[in-house]
């Protein structure tokens, strides 16, 4: 265990569990724990659905969620890559958040709304520019659909009205119509 990591070998269900019940006794017994909450780095920039358990496990603990977002990883350490690059990463931590009715799933929407508002709030302060994807929910302008997924993206983005002239640029070759 690095740093007092929780490991997670995903696919092992067991093992996964056995993480889970850790992380649970650690939380009941008052220890911090730092997750991530999309389970993986998002290579577009948009915030991917969070993954529900441990939100579960602290509505069920009655455990405080505390809102931290990052701004500026993308250049700092891109995703699906081992590669540091020089950039200025800048965090951004919220208010605690205490779950209520609605459990999980709830505080997960409450995060993600947190998330939001703190990107915003980078913005006002001149820490991220304005098409930063936790504000757009549009892609980072210089990311392109990896040339496997291509024919799928045509066929499932969704695109939203003119906002999404930018995305279609990335889609070069697909037929489709904006609704």
């Amino acid at each position: 265990m690095l740093a007092g990591d929780l490991p997670a070998d995903f696919g092992n269900k067991e093992q996964i569990k056995a993480m889970l019940d850790e992380a649970r006794s650690l939380l009941s017994h008052g220890t911090n724990i730092l997750v991530f909450p999309e389970g993986t780095r998002s290579p577009s920039g948009i915030l991917q659905a969070f993954k529900p358990t441990f939100f579960d496990i602290c509505a069920e603990l009655g455990c405080l969620a505390v809102p931290l977002v990052f701004m500026g990883t993308e250049r700092a350490w891109p995703a699906q890559g081992f590669r540091m690059g020089c950039a200025t990463v800048t965090a951004f931590l919220g208010e605690p958040l205490i779950p209520g009715p609605g459990g999980g799933a709830q505080l997960s929407k409450d995060v993600a709304k947190a998330f939001r508002e703190m990107a915003s709030k980078a913005l006002d302060q001149g820490a991220v520019a304005d098409d930063d994807p936790l504000l757009t929910d549009l892609p980072y302008p210089w990311w392109e659909i990896p040339e496997q997924f291509f024919a799928l993206a045509c066929q499932t983005l969704p695109f939203r009205d003119l906002a999404a002239a930018r995305y279609s640029a990335a889609v070069k070759d697909c037929s489709f119509t904006l609704g």
